[in-house]
């Protein structure tokens, strides 16, 4: 009888564990609105949340870097920010090389350029048949990510991100995305 109640007690909080792990990463989303031309928020919804990372080029070496992580329609894309607060903005002929560890060890490696427009690297853009979208889209599944300029790898971002799980994406956003099917 007490083997049983060390048991059942047992497999509750493994599931109060998971299920907390679970929530705490989509918990760090919050779901915020685009803006118009006048500042007001529109219909169009987004899930954001920062991450913080180090960054080295040749004039510092792991340095804090902070990454806004932002999902919105069918765009998946970061912010990154030196020393926490001065934007990379890149150029349209600059190219980065991101390389994604899975926690399984799987590492895909794409070449991608920060949007003009929104001064963010989108990721969405690579995304292919190679990524892992039940791992990278569980909700706790932490995703290291490596980002370098391709020209210049001495100048390198680091940090890793654990997305929302589908679940969470789908309540807040809606189901259209291609990743979340």
């Amino acid at each position: 009888m007490i083997n049983r109640k060390i048991c059942i007690f047992s497999l509750f909080f493994f599931l109060l564990l998971t299920l907390n792990a679970i929530a705490q990463s989509d918990s760090n989303y919050i779901v915020n609105y685009f803006v118009d031309d006048f500042g007001d928020p529109t219909e169009h919804k987004y899930l954001f949340t920062i991450v913080t990372g180090k960054f080295s080029n040749s004039a510092t070496k792991d340095s804090i870097l902070k990454v806004g992580v932002i999902i919105a329609d069918s765009e998946i894309s970061f912010a990154l920010y030196e020393y926490g607060s001065n934007r990379v903005t890149g150029s349209d002929y600059t190219d980065y090389v991101i390389k994604m560890k899975f926690p399984n060890g799987h590492i895909i490696e794409k070449t991608t350029k920060i949007d003009k427009y929104s001064g963010r690297l989108e990721i969405s853009s690579i995304f292919d048949s190679s990524i892992d979208f039940d791992t990278m889209f569980s909700g706790n599944a932490p995703i290291k990510i490596y980002i370098y300029e391709k020209d210049r790898p001495y100048a390198n971002y680091s940090f890793s991100v654990t997305f929302p799980s589908k679940e969470f994406i789908s309540n807040n956003l809606g189901s259209d995305f291609f990743w979340i099917q």
